[in-house]
């Protein structure tokens, strides 16, 4: 065997580790967080409360991961999209289309920026989200939630829930 043979099979075995603690740890935290709610389709998490969906998204970075939080409202997803005439279904949802959203370090500076799939860290990360992630997408959930940054979306989050509690539209 040449040498760029045994460097192949090492890439190679490295690959298929990786997938496998990926595969591993993204089913440690879905047995976990479905005690919770969720439900997992592939790296993204979701929870429906009422018509919105809590979203917990493990996004990818180069073989590590970053994780973004979001609440996604079928209500501002048309308003501030990209060409999207209608919500996008459930199963489709990603942080990054969520109106509010949040990296999680950006929540907690002790969360790491970046990390690897490593099983062995499951139970560490399921304590972070239950103890940063889930109640920041709570109270991100509310109409009474303050941490909205543009004027235009804090107009129409506020409008939405007026709307939705049969106030009517608010006032600029």
């Amino acid at each position: 065997m040449t040498d760029d043979e045994r460097i192949q099979r090492w890439v190679a075995e490295q690959k298929r580790l990786e997938a496998e603690n990926k595969k591993e740890f993204l089913r440690g935290l879905s047995e976990g967080l479905r005690c919770d709610g969720f439900q997992r389709s592939g790296v993204v998490f979701r929870r429906t409360v009422g018509i919105d969906t809590q979203i917990i998204d493990f996004e990818a970075d180069h073989g590590a991961f970053r994780v973004y939080v979001g609440v996604y409202f079928p209500d501002l997803a048309v308003i501030f999209s990209d060409g999207l005439d209608q919500p996008e279904p459930i199963g489709r949802r990603r942080a990054w289309r969520c109106s509010i959203k949040e990296h999680l370090h950006d929540l907690d500076g002790s969360v790491p920026y970046s990390a690897g799939y490593d099983p062995t860290t499951v139970v560490e990360w399921l304590q972070m989200l239950r103890t940063t992630a889930i109640p920041w997408l709570e109270t991100a959930s509310l109409p009474t939630y303050k941490g909205i940054r543009t004027p235009e979306l804090k107009h129409a989050f506020q409008t939405m829930w007026a709307q939705r509690e049969g106030v009517g539209p608010v006032d600029s």
